[in-house]
């Protein structure tokens, strides 16, 4: 059984990722999310990247589900994030890379 997801976009690509295009695909090799504002899940997403708090990963990892892997992500606030919310601390997040094989992996993507 296969399940979809369409997580939170709680804000963007910040000024320190790193992008190119790849047939048309942007691609980021280096990935900076900058929270605009943040419900409190532990899954964000800003196309086409996934961040997820570091609690998350240890319960995919010690699940061992299959599709994923981890990365640094550089989180940061925009001012906007600051203003509403001046004393709100954020987790630790890490990038959580998709690259299953839809119908194969716990993890994949869909067309």
């Amino acid at each position: 059984m296969f399940y979809y997801i369409e997580p939170e976009v709680a804000g963007g690509l910040g000024p320190k990722s790193e992008t190119r295009r790849d047939d048309g695909r942007l691609v980021v090799t280096r990935l900076n999310y900058e929270f605009d504002g943040w419900l409190g899940d532990a899954l964000v997403e800003t196309t086409p990247c996934f961040i997820l708090t570091e609690s998350g990963c240890e319960a995919i990892q010690a699940a061992a589900l299959t599709g994923v892997r981890f990365a640094d992500v550089e989180v940061s606030c925009s001012p906007t994030f600051t203003e509403l919310y001046p004393t709100r601390d954020l987790p630790p997040f890490r990038w959580m890379i998709v690259d299953g094989a839809p119908g194969q992996d716990d993890f994949g993507w869909s067309s």
